[in-house]
């Protein structure tokens, strides 16, 4: 999976690890992409709702709306049901995976991530969310 650089993205990261959070932060950022954080779901989800976003990246464990939740919340709300959702958990047994797949997350990755391999699947699913919106690139 090596698609061209996406134009820079929107992305709302829901994850309650400072550290995580700062690390994914800043490689979403030199990556060229704009990153609005929140440490629970419920914050990511108001912001989704008023502002919108290319991508959002979740932890599944959180308080204040965990990961099953702001999927839940995500698929079942008009404006943000084709928002493709990237999941980044240290849940990494074989049927939590396929719990989030099932739910509605467009992909999974463990903790700990390969920076790389993070930046080539938002790059694909940034992609892929903006042809379901038919929207092109800024």
């Amino acid at each position: 999976m090596t698609p061209a650089t996406p134009a820079p993205a929107r992305i709302v990261l829901a994850e309650d690890d400072p550290d995580v959070s700062a690390t994914t932060i800043d490689l979403l950022t030199l990556g060229g992409h704009s990153v609005a954080a929140f440490a629970s779901g419920r914050e990511a989800l108001d912001h989704l709702a008023h502002h919108g976003a290319d991508l959002l990246l979740t932890d599944m464990i959180m308080p204040g709306g965990d990961g099953p939740w702001l999927l839940q919340q995500v698929r079942g709300t008009a404006g943000l049901g084709d928002l493709p959702v990237l999941v980044v958990s240290a849940r990494a047994d074989e049927s939590q995976v396929a719990d989030g797949l099932r739910n509605g997350a467009d992909a999974y990755l463990t903790k700990p991530f390969d920076p790389e391999r993070l930046l080539e699947t938002v790059a694909y699913w940034v992609e892929q969310g903006r042809a379901r919106r038919g929207a092109r690139p800024a």
